[in-house]
């Protein structure tokens, strides 16, 4: 099975397609906003309330969200939460020149995170509804390479920001959401506990609040699955400030300048490349995952403990790589793509396992219980960062970073993750009770 036996399949190749649009703009929105904030204030506080409120939101609404989800029709869930988003970031561009810029800023961002509570989950319940479960580790590896491939134009993104201004970025990303929900608008894809659109009397008879706890208690009893959460919440909490690390590390380890730079030229365009790196790892990280499917299956967990640690040692390298090589940008370049490439080989391992480990009409809250830990604790990350850079250095944020992952990794070796392989999986996937 490859990437093509994927693709074949009508209702994932149009997701897919979906995934691809939005992704493309999104890119020059992420580099936009962040560059926006920095420039106006300057402040690393303010730069990471954007952030928080995106992810904060997103923590907030996705428990509810992926209850929601099962009870819905999760083909229309994608098309209105992309069509929220893309209203939210139009937003931005309209208040240019309001003198509330940055304040709408956040407040767009908090209202695109909430559409974003719905996306994971559903998206995450739609592919093995979709596609058999001997094609879901090259589908989600191409939806994780898909993912990346949009990122790697964080460098274009950066060079059209330098040029044009972030202002007008956000018209292209908000025109890509729209352009996204059309093309999810011809997804079909039934209610998994009705074979119809419809949910049955019997789920709408159930509460909201009783769908969660049902979903926390299948997650909770399941041997592997709590591992699982620990281990997303602890990747999001070392992950998630590198999105306001990245543009200090290019200020305080590399020396450039926003309006220009020692020898490596504009902010924009570094803080553009450096992101490039990390999803051009994440892209490839997704084909070695294809590539090797068979043999990586077999030991799962080990591959997911690897992928950790090398995580873990090459932000700490980031940190050191100025004192022992001088300020090079090649360097951070390469630690970077080494990051990305083990950042999807956890990612895709470990979405695979759930995947197959959860039944049909739980996917949906199992997997919104497991987005809350992925993005409640970058906001966590991101504040902690923040602070860090102001009173401290980014080297000081990124040690602690390093040396978070690099002990998950090892702890992991002590939990049911570190044995899982095809084999082991099998005798996994049901919870001890219900």
């Amino acid at each position: 099975m490859s990437f093509t036996s994927a693709l074949s399949d009508r209702e994932f190749r149009t997701l897919w397609t979906a995934q691809l649009v939005s992704k493309l703009g999104n890119v020059i929105h992420e580099i936009a906003l962040i560059y926006l904030v920095y420039v106006v204030t300057g402040e690393p506080l303010l730069i990471a309330a954007v952030a928080v409120a995106s992810l904060g939101s997103t923590a907030v609404f996705t428990l509810p969200a992926g209850a929601l989800v099962d009870r819905w029709n999760r083909a229309r869930a994608l098309v209105a939460a992309s069509v929220l988003r893309g209203v939210a970031i139009l937003c931005i561009p309209i208040a240019a020149n309001t003198g509330y810029l940055i304040e709408v800023a956040i407040l767009a961002a908090l209202v695109a995170g909430i559409g974003q509570a719905f996306v994971g989950p559903a998206r995450d319940a739609v592919v093995p509804q979709i596609v058999p479960e001997s094609t879901l580790d090259s589908a989600n590896a191409l939806i994780q390479m898909t993912d990346s491939f949009a990122k790697t134009l964080y460098v274009f993104a950066g060079l059209l920001v330098a040029i044009v201004g972030p202002i007008a970025a956000f018209y292209v990303n908000a025109a890509t959401f729209f352009v996204a929900a059309a093309l999810l608008s011809r997804l079909r894809v039934p209610h998994p506990s009705t074979g119809s659109a419809d949910v049955g009397a019997g789920q709408r008879d159930r509460s909201v609040i009783d769908e969660i706890r049902d979903g926390m208690t299948y997650l909770i009893t399941h041997p592997v699955l709590p591992s699982v959460l620990l281990l997303t919440g602890v990747v999001g909490l070392a992950l998630g400030p590198l999105a306001i690390v990245i543009p200090f590390y290019g200020e305080q380890a590399l020396g450039v300048e926003a309006n220009g730079g020692v020898g490596t030229g504009n902010l924009a365009t570094t803080f553009g490349l450096l992101y490039t790196a990390v999803y051009v790892g994440v892209f490839l990280g997704g084909g070695i995952v294809n590539g090797i499917r068979k043999d990586i299956r077999r030991h799962r967990g080990l591959g997911i403990v690897l992928g950790v640690f090398l995580m873990g040692t090459t932000l700490a390298g980031l940190a050191v790589a100025p004192a022992l090589v001088g300020r090079t940008l090649g360097i951070a370049t390469l630690l970077l793509l080494v990051f990305g490439i083990s950042a999807a080989i956890v990612q895709v391992l470990t979405t695979t396992y759930v995947q197959r480990a959860l039944p049909e009409d739980r996917h949906g809250k199992v997997f919104s219980l497991i987005s809350i830990a992925a993005v409640s604790t970058p906001p966590l990350g991101i504040f902690l960062a923040g602070i860090g850079i102001e009173v401290a250095s980014v080297y000081v944020v990124l040690i602690g970073q390093g040396v978070l992952m690099v002990l998950t990794a090892f702890a992991l070796l002590g939990t049911p993750i570190g044995k899982l392989g095809d084999r082991a999986s099998k005798t996994v996937t049901e919870p001890t009770a219900q």
